[in-house]
């Protein structure tokens, strides 16, 4: 895989106006149950020079009507409808296209920011090497109330490395579970949104699994910096891939695939992800290091197992 940066391929039909300094890019299909929510959150932000790009998937609940209302009262606000279901991944692909500001986030319509979000995030972009801000994550229910969710409050210190390979072998030997992906709602740089489009496409194809597979790969080029004192309330629920973080209650016939599961903790896919996009010299180092990743992975399971 060459190193060069693909440019992202900018739709023609993006309006003209004055550009801000923040595209968010809200993908959502059939969000009406929490839209009102993350929308509210981001119109409350401190921080008020953004917009708000809404691809809706083609949805079939009242999403469409929530979100013209919106777009009606708030200048920041464009909506796009899709004619047809284009996929999760192409969706995200969408409004990251769409996007013409410095700075680039994406937002689920499930989740919610504390108001000064985006202050905080554009304050520290500034920062030498830095190309991707994130905060502090707080995990929430259907209810919005806290949840014990064992990535909440987990701080990082991967990125701040100026070794690329540093911070890319930190950001590897990670556990998984502890909530590195949600490291995809950074606020980017717009110098980073090539490497994002061409991630999106490789997903898209089946060649990335995962969105650690993106962060993995955007810190061969940035680092990442964390924002303390600013938080993103990360909604955990049925529907949403953050829900299930236990360990669940045994059943016999459950019992093959769970003594695997403790053998081996995540799935092959995950460490291929890791290897398709690295260096030769990195490759070498991952697998050497693979020891020290599961068993970071086992002591997480560990400490799951006795309730901590």
């Amino acid at each position: 895989m060459s190193d060069s940066q693909p440019a992202v391929n900018t739709a023609a039909d993006i309006p003209q106006y004055p550009i801000p300094a923040i595209s968010i890019g809200m993908p959502v299909y059939n969000g009406e149950k929490y839209l009102r929510e993350a929308v509210d959150s981001l119109l409350a932000q401190t921080f008020s020079d953004f917009e708000l790009i809404i691809s809706d998937n083609a949805s079939t609940d009242a999403t469409e009507s929530i979100c013209r209302q919106y777009e009606k009262a708030d200048r920041r606000i464009r909506y796009i409808r899709q004619q047809e279901n284009i996929g999760v991944v192409r969706n995200f692909q969408f409004v990251l296209r769409q996007a013409g500001a410095p700075y680039f986030m994406w937002a689920a319509c499930d989740d919610k920011w504390e108001s000064c979000w985006l202050e905080r995030m554009h304050e520290a972009t500034g920062e030498d090497g830095v190309g991707m801000v994130f905060g502090e994550v707080a995990h929430i229910d259907e209810n919005g109330a806290e949840t014990g969710h064992p990535a909440s409050g987990v701080s990082f210190d991967y990125g701040g490395a100026d070794c690329a390979l540093t911070r890319r072998l930190r950001f590897y030997l990670e556990y998984e579970r502890l909530g590195k992906a949600n490291c995809i709602h950074s606020l980017f740089v717009r110098e980073l949104t090539g490497r994002l489009d061409f991630m999106l496409s490789e997903m898209a194809g089946g060649n990335c699994p995962y969105d650690y597979t993106i962060m993995y790969d955007c810190l061969k080029y940035k680092k990442i910096r964390q924002v303390r004192q600013a938080t993103f309330l990360k909604r955990v629920h049925a529907a949403s891939a953050s829900a299930s973080h236990g360990i669940k209650a045994l059943k016999l016939a459950d019992l093959p695939k769970t003594a695997a599961r403790l053998l081996w903790p995540f799935p092959p896919k995950l460490v291929r992800g890791y290897l398709r996009y690295s260096g030769t010299q990195e490759k070498v180092l991952l697998l050497l290091l693979l020891p020290l990743k599961l068993l970071a992975a086992y002591r997480f399971r560990l400490r799951q197992l006795r309730g901590g």
